[in-house]
């Protein structure tokens, strides 16, 4: 059965509370929220196994030092993923009159499980769009681009609602941490400003 889930149009609708500040109860129902709408983003993230080889397959793997940006704006599978993310970073970080501190807060409460599901989905995702590239790369390398590419969609969404580049990498390195998922701030800026745009039209 094909997912029909819209999600932009599912948050322009919702509001889960009326003040300014929300209350204990709404921050749980928010955190609460939140999870599923994660949870629900997995259904995007499974189809990239499916997704065809990238139109940019031949060109990037003729390229040295092709950065992990290119391999996920040249794969639309993992741009989806990224679009997911972005649109519901933003509206987290809409709900509480842009605190961005308070976003990053909400981020970290998220189960660890589902950092290493989206990470796991994005590994197969650039073995299916790009092939040649990882044919001879072991599982390792290909998680490991999975992670860093999975930091920087956070990064870049979280740029995208105005928060600046090093303390969206760090607010994510430190989300990261937690999962025991170890990525470097510096890695993740340098990623992370490729894909801010693509975040922001999201």
């Amino acid at each position: 059965m094909e997912d029909t889930f819209d999600l932009r149009k599912y948050l322009s609708e919702g509001q889960l509370f009326e003040n300014d500040q929300p209350s204990k109860e709404e921050e749980e129902e928010i955190a609460k929220k939140f999870e599923d709408l994660m949870k629900k983003g997995l259904s995007t993230v499974a189809k990239l196994k499916n997704d065809p080889v990238s139109k940019k397959n031949q060109e990037i793997n003729e390229v040295l030092g092709v950065t992990i940006g290119a391999l996920v704006l040249g794969a639309p599978g993992i741009i989806k993923v990224l679009s997911y993310i972005s649109q519901l970073v933003g509206w987290l970080f809409g709900l509480n009159k842009g605190d961005g501190n308070w976003l990053s807060r909400k981020l970290k409460q998220a189960s660890n499980w589902l950092h290493h599901k989206y990470i796991d989905g994005i590994a197969v995702g650039l073995k299916a769009a790009y092939p040649e590239l990882y044919k001879n790369k072991s599982d390792k390398v290909v998680k490991r681009h999975a992670q860093l590419a999975y930091a920087a969609m956070l990064a870049a969404a979280m740029i995208a609602t105005g928060i600046g580049a090093a303390h969206a990498a760090s607010q994510v390195v430190q989300t990261l941490e937690i999962a025991h998922i170890g990525v470097d701030a510096a890695d993740i800026i340098s990623i992370a400003s490729e894909l801010a745009k693509t975040a922001t039209a999201a």
